[in-house]
């Protein structure tokens, strides 16, 4: 057996850092610690992106010269992911003949108020993977790919058990039709911003938020304290509100595409009980005056 000669080591291209701050939410510069477009507050660690992807093609080069050139892979965070992150993948993956494949299988199907999360920043993907939403919940995946990147999948690359299933394809066509006919996309972006305005009123009210983020109904609210994340998810689903925590600290809100601005603020009602009598408890001070949120009413009348 003749030894195979080692891979040629091809060194990833230079990206230069950012030199203006930008907003983590919508891509405006900033020039203090709050956006003056959307009122985002600023994240530092976010404007070194571009000098976090030239580290991760130069890890993968390293490694295997030819392997970074056949992925980059991108999870779609709406609100977290910057147009600026977004662009520089973009360009990283065309520039070296790499696939960007976004993961849009949570964010994708309306949520975030578009089909995909990707198609508010105006870039295209190689690359969408879809699934959950995609079929109202009966199991269905799908992905969804450039016409370039199409070509160069052949008959075998790409199995599937159940693929193509009927009952699961004719729900996922009821789905997207029922997504049209009922606006829920324009309905997603409506209570979506609106829910995302009471959490800012919130976290007015209480230092624990320290971020509020998110597209549509995808929504988070990041707080300052884990153990305070965790006892909020238990007190919330002890009034029969449904939401979970992830990265310890962030409290994220995925409700159904029919959620309306009276159910958002029965949740701020609860949140901001849980926060005036917990927080204090936790922190050995004196609770705050309670205020009761006022109700916005039915937004899809």
């Amino acid at each position: 057996m003749t030894d195979q000669p080692p891979a040629e080591v091809v060194d990833p291209p230079e990206i230069p850092l950012p030199q203006t701050r930008v907003c983590a939410n919508c891509g405006t510069p900033l020039a203090g610690e709050y956006c003056t477009k959307c009122g985002q507050r600023d994240e530092p660690h976010v404007h070194s992106v571009s000098h976090f992807a030239a580290e991760a093609f130069e890890s993968i080069t390293h490694a295997d010269s030819r392997l970074w050139r056949t992925l980059w892979y991108l999870v779609a965070k709406p609100g977290r992911l910057t147009q600026e992150f977004f662009a520089e993948a973009r360009a990283l993956a065309s520039s070296t003949g790499a696939l960007l494949i976004v993961d849009e299988i949570q964010s994708g199907m309306g949520r975030t108020g578009k089909w995909c999360a990707y198609q508010h920043y105006g870039i295209l993907p190689d690359i969408t993977t879809l699934a959950k939403p995609l079929a109202g919940g009966i199991p269905i995946g799908a992905v969804v790919c450039t016409e370039e990147a199409a070509r160069a999948i052949h008959a075998g690359m790409h199995g599937t058990t159940f693929g193509g299933g009927p009952l699961a394809c004719a729900v996922a066509i009821a789905v997207i039709d029922t997504i049209e006919k009922e606006n829920l996309m324009a309905h997603a972006t409506e209570v979506g911003d609106y829910f995302q305005e009471r959490l800012r009123w919130l976290a007015k009210r209480h230092e624990a938020i320290v971020d509020v983020r998110g597209k549509g109904l995808m929504v988070a609210a990041e707080l300052d304290s884990a153990d305070l994340a965790k006892l909020t998810v238990a007190e919330m689903l002890k009034r029969h509100i449904l939401i979970n925590c992830t990265s310890d600290t962030v409290l994220r809100f995925l409700p159904p595409y029919i959620l309306e601005r009276a159910h958002v603020d029965t949740a701020i009602e609860a949140l901001d009980k849980i926060f005036t009598e917990h927080t204090a408890a936790l922190s050995g001070t004196q609770p705050a005056a309670q205020v009761t949120p006022s109700a916005g009413g039915n937004s899809r009348g």
